[in-house]
């Protein structure tokens, strides 16, 4: 959800084309197939706008939403070279459904690969659905503020603003502010839990985290200090049981709390750009993929969790300083990042995209740093779910440490493997997976 100053991020935007940072570029950091793919403003038919969100549908065409004047709209594209790109805007679809206002703040893919949206026509605007490249329906719910946030979450979309939670059906929307029992409630962030029960912060300074019993709405009072503008729960969060997940949140104020906060039960952790890597504090969007790997917008700058390790991704230029606005994430490994200096893609084994399509082997094994110190983290590529042993022996053949590891899915995954007890010298490292042995020499020193 992008919360912040549009005409600020029009002239940040501005600024970083003028200092050249706005080219296309696909970027292979392995030497391989490309990792980072980059569609900037100047060498793709993406035009000159804040890109404010994206998702994709079931035949992998990318949507995107756009805000500017008068380059904003929605468009798509499946291809690399963007010559598919078609956009809707005031001018490719005059006296419709854009007006005067050609900004639009989100959108969401749902059933059947209709996209949803609302463009930011004054106070109230609303939701259109599109198919290709065609507008298919409209409905006649309200929406309200400049901020809508769309999501599609159990089977169907979602949309909030300062008006509230609204539930599109097929041909109507469900104003969950009247179905609830609260007095004129403003959502400012939502979430279900593993339960798939709705829970939402809401919008004033009592700072509610207000989740679904048996008996009615709970009111989970956040301190002064811990209260946020985004919720992101792990998929085993359940807010009845205390201990069971957890939960990010960040502080939307310009404050010494500004940072991103995970909660589990009564253990708060708080991380700020210096773990994160990231020039500034302000978060605002967190996701976590299907590798377990967390990842983080921030106002300037992109960065990544996994195992309690950061990365953060300034070697990708364009990314440094940019505002972070969405990020998805498709079945075929992809993770995207909506910014205001373009759209990027990215995938650890490389890009698999319209006509990228990487060769990759059956099972891809790497080991690093090697020399190690106290610990090494060895990393795998399976197809399926599959189950490991890792085991480390001497040069004599002696074995020292084995431990079994189970693969629920494929995918890339990532082991650290503890040398504290082993002395200085040269190990051998084997990997045994679906009756295949993997051997690699490790130097500790």
């Amino acid at each position: 959800m992008l919360h912040c100053d549009v005409k600020f991020i029009f002239t940040c935007l501005a600024i970083l084309c003028a200092q050249g940072f706005c080219s296309a570029q696909l970027i292979d950091t392995a030497h391989a197939d490309p990792k980072w793919i980059w569609w900037g403003y100047d060498n793709s038919k993406m035009p000159l706008a804040v890109v404010t969100g994206v998702d994709l549908d079931s035949k992998n065409k990318v949507w995107i939403s756009l805000c500017n004047v008068p380059n904003g709209g929605v468009g798509n594209f499946s291809k690399v070279d963007m010559s598919d790109f078609f956009h809707f805007s005031q001018f490719t679809r005059p006296n419709t459904i854009f007006q005067d206002g050609p900004c639009v703040m989100s959108l969401a893919v749902g059933q059947k690969d209709t996209a949803y949206f609302a463009p930011w026509v004054g106070h109230s605007t609303r939701v259109y659905a599109l198919l290709d490249s065609s507008v298919v329906n409209n409905y006649e719910c309200v929406i309200t503020d400049e901020y809508h946030d769309f999501r599609f979450i159990n089977g169907r979309i979602h949309a909030f603003n300062a008006g509230g939670l609204q539930i599109l059906g097929d041909t109507a929307c469900t104003f969950l502010r009247n179905l609830i029992d609260l007095p004129n409630m403003a959502i400012k962030d939502y979430a279900y839990d593993v339960e798939g029960k709705l829970m939402f912060l809401d919008a004033f300074a009592n700072g509610c985290l207000y989740y679904e019993s048996d008996t009615g709405w709970v009111c989970y009072n956040l301190p002064e200090k811990l209260r946020y503008h985004i919720i992101w729960p792990s998929p085993d969060f359940n807010p009845r049981q205390p201990n069971a997940g957890y939960m990010y949140l960040s502080h939307i104020r310009i404050s010494p709390q500004q940072g991103l906060y995970r909660i589990k039960g009564e253990e708060i952790t708080f991380y700020t750009k210096e773990q994160m890597g990231t020039p500034s504090n302000q978060v605002v969007v967190v996701k976590e993929d299907s590798r377990k790997t967390l990842w983080v917008g921030t106002t300037r700058g992109l960065a990544s969790m996994y195992n309690e390790e950061w990365d953060n991704h300034n070697d990708m230029y364009w990314l440094k300083d940019a505002y972070i606005t969405a990020i998805q994430f498709d079945d075929r490994g992809n993770v995207w990042i909506a910014s205001t200096t373009g759209l990027t893609v990215y995938n650890p084994r490389g890009v698999n995209f319209g006509d990228i399509q990487p060769s990759i082997p059956e099972l891809k094994v790497k080991l690093y740093p090697n020399p190690a110190q106290e610990q090494a983290t060895l990393e795998i590529w399976t197809e399926g779910a599959a189950e490991a042993t890792i085991s480390i022996s001497n040069l004599s053949g002696k074995l020292l440490w084995q431990e079994k590891w189970l693969v629920s899915e494929g995918g890339l995954h990532q082991q650290l493997v503890s040398l504290s007890d082993l002395a200085k010298g040269m190990y051998v490292v084997r990997l045994s997976v679906e009756g295949k042995s993997y051997f690699q020499k490790l130097i500790k020193f």
